[in-house]
């Protein structure tokens, strides 16, 4: 008999410590995705993280970092609030299983104390076997939105820092 309480206990034990891991695993925070970091970047004005962010062609490109600074006066106030955008990708496959995949993401609706909207979006690349230059992030937009927020015409100023062709 107490063979079986002993089997018993055990069961009973790696079943509570896998629920518990598993509900620790739920309450996790999500990752934070690129756009999430290149915000928190501009609200602390690092030049070099984003810097560090962009693919080596954007790097390259004459006076990028004062560019880069010259987001962190676009967006007035500190950000309250704001929701991440869409997810978007692109893959190609070559014959000889060469990869291209583009992704974009975006935080929108971001609010700030100043009682603006704003939407921040980027593209970047996460793997590019066809131009390598080009891995990391090739453009980041800003734009400052009318209150209702419903259409592209609605944008009242916009920042773009992208690669030229």
């Amino acid at each position: 008999m107490t063979k079986i309480k002993k089997i018993i206990s055990a069961i009973t034990s790696v079943a509570v410590t896998a629920a518990l891991s598993s509900c620790s695993f739920l309450s996790k925070e999500p990752e934070k995705t690129n756009a999430e970091f290149v915000l928190q970047y501009i609200q602390e004005r690092n030049t070099d993280a984003i810097y560090n962010m962009l693919c080596k062609k954007l790097q390259e490109t004459p006076n990028i970092r004062e560019q880069i600074e010259q987001t962190f006066d676009f967006i007035e106030g500190d950000v309250i609030s704001y929701e991440n955008g869409y997810i978007s990708g692109d893959g190609k496959w070559s014959d000889d299983g060469k990869t291209k995949m583009d992704l974009g993401r975006s935080c929108k609706s971001i609010k700030t104390t100043s009682g603006n909207l704003y939407q921040l979006g980027l593209s970047y690349y996460d793997e590019n076997d066809f131009e390598p230059e080009l891995v990391g992030i090739y453009h980041i937009y800003l734009y400052e939105m009318n209150q209702d927020n419903s259409t592209d015409e609605h944008y009242l100023k916009e920042l773009h820092i992208e690669c030229q062709a």
